[in-house]
């Protein structure tokens, strides 16, 4: 555009020399008038020093003056306008560009022509691979510059997240729903805002089944981590969620067969259905006192786990919790707990000892069935039910106390338990089952403290 201007105005120029003989000529007459003369010279000297100057500046590529400006100039003078230092918005597009482009942009990437610090706000531009155009943005005063790959402020604790790279399709309404790189990246860091916008939350299936992923960073920002975030994602080795974190769906982690150490924050508060099952890998847990309820299967089949640490604060284990944890030796539950569920311990076959709480009031049924290397069980005062099958197949169980305050003891609560040879059943106990024994070949000596209750009694003659 510029080298078109400058011929242009070389032949203007020419004109202008040719012409030259006739202003001489002119000012020749004139010079007559001693009025005049003085005066025309100096307008002379004027216009042919103001040509000079001109050809000068179009010479050394500048920017000619308002005058003598085309309309294209002028179009380009408005593109590569700068915006105003008071300019607040922190993402204002400086539009190279006064016309609308007849195609679609295609931008290739970002480069960053001016780093922004703490104090002051940066640039940073891309160019239109079609036509040229370049987009020139500004980067708020903070350091944001972005790193390519996950799309975050590179300047430690910042949690910005790049607008251009989480689009709507990743971002919306405050849900993270996965991230461009997901499927082939080995390392993501997950933000904890968006430009302005909060993350409250990694959506649903957002990474599922990503098998590449090794390692996970969640930023400070979101609260719940939604339904099979992370489900399947078979190669992520570790995970600490931040302390903003607050609930776990169904499934989030479940089949991360790879994950081996996993982290908490202290405001977690509850766990989905299965949200750990079968993280076959982890080989221990610390859960937080902040989780009241520890839900169904949510650390269930995982086989490698050998040591559970709950907190002081939870107060119910539901149903197949730890279902099949094969690996598990010992377990100490806080005395916070009053509920154990359904299955909740059972399969746990190398479990072989257990401290119950003081404050257990429903031991549910098979809730510690099939651990096979459980030797004794002291049932704690406050539980009235020992329920349908809670020891069964305990093969190695040989000592059990049970607390005066049982009233019923239900349907093959003990059967199974080969090597038990004695029992004592309380004086409270109304009902117990005719199969509540079956299976105890061992079985010696049952002391019975009441005298009211003949299905007891009966049940006392029909064993050996």
């Amino acid at each position: 555009m510029k080298e078109h201007h400058f011929f242009i105005r070389k032949e203007e120029s020419r004109i202008c020399r040719g012409i030259r003989p006739w202003a001489r000529g002119i000012v020749v007459a004139v010079l007559a008038m001693a009025v005049l003369a003085s005066g025309c010279a100096s307008n002379e000297a004027e216009t042919a020093a103001g040509a000079g100057s001109q050809r000068e500046i179009v010479n050394e590529g500048e920017e000619s003056t308002p005058s003598a400006q085309t309309p294209a100039e002028s179009t380009e003078e408005t593109e590569t306008e700068t915006p105003e230092e008071t300019q607040e918005d922190d993402w204002l597009d400086w539009e190279t560009e006064n016309e609308e482009p007849d195609h679609v942009h295609v931008y290739g990437d970002w480069t960053i022509t001016e780093k922004a610090t703490k104090w002051q706000a940066g640039t940073r531009e891309r160019t239109c691979r079609e036509c040229g155009h370049v987009e020139v943005r500004r980067i708020a005063a903070g350091h944001h510059e972005y790193d390519a790959e996950s799309g975050i402020c590179l300047e430690e604790g910042c949690q910005d997240g790049d607008p251009d790279f989480f689009t709507e399709e990743w971002f919306a309404e405050g849900i993270l729903s996965g991230h461009p790189k997901a499927e082939t990246a080995g390392e993501l860091i997950l933000p904890g805002s968006v430009g302005d916008d909060p993350v409250e939350g990694i959506g649903y299936g957002a990474f599922a089944g990503c098998a590449n992923l090794r390692k996970v960073t969640i930023l400070p920002g979101p609260e719940k981590l939604y339904m099979c975030a992370f489900e399947d994602c078979t190669g992520l080795t570790q995970m600490k969620l931040p302390n903003s974190v607050r609930a776990i769906d169904d499934s989030v982690f479940a089949g991360c067969t790879g994950l081996e150490t996993l982290t908490f924050g202290k405001n977690i508060k509850t766990f989905g259905y299965n949200s750990f099952s079968c993280c076959t890998a982890l080989t221990e847990i610390t859960i937080p006192g902040s989780v009241i309820d520890i839900t169904a299967g949510a650390f269930a089949n995982c086989t490698s786990l050998s040591k559970v640490t709950l907190k002081s604060g939870s107060t119910h284990i539901d149903e197949y919790c730890f279902l099949n944890c094969t690996s598990l030796t010992s377990l100490q539950l806080p005395e916070s707990i009053t509920y154990i569920g359904l299955g909740a311990f059972s399969g746990c076959t190398a479990l072989e000892s257990i401290r119950m709480p003081s404050k257990l009031e429903t031991l549910d049924s098979e809730a510690f069935a099939g651990c096979s290397a459980l030797t004794s069980i002291q049932v704690p005062t406050g539980v009235e039910l020992i329920s349908y099958g809670v020891f069964r197949d305990c093969s190695a169980l040989k000592e059990v106390s049970l607390p005066k305050t049982v009233e019923s003891i239900e349907i093959e609560a003990f059967a199974g338990c080969s090597r038990l040879k004695e029992i004592t059943i309380p004086s409270a106990v109304e009902y117990v089952d005719a199969e509540a024994f079956k299976g105890c070949r061992r079985l010696e000596t049952i002391v019975y403290k009441g005298t009211e209750y003949e299905d007891v009694e009966a049940l006392l003659e029909e064993l050996p």
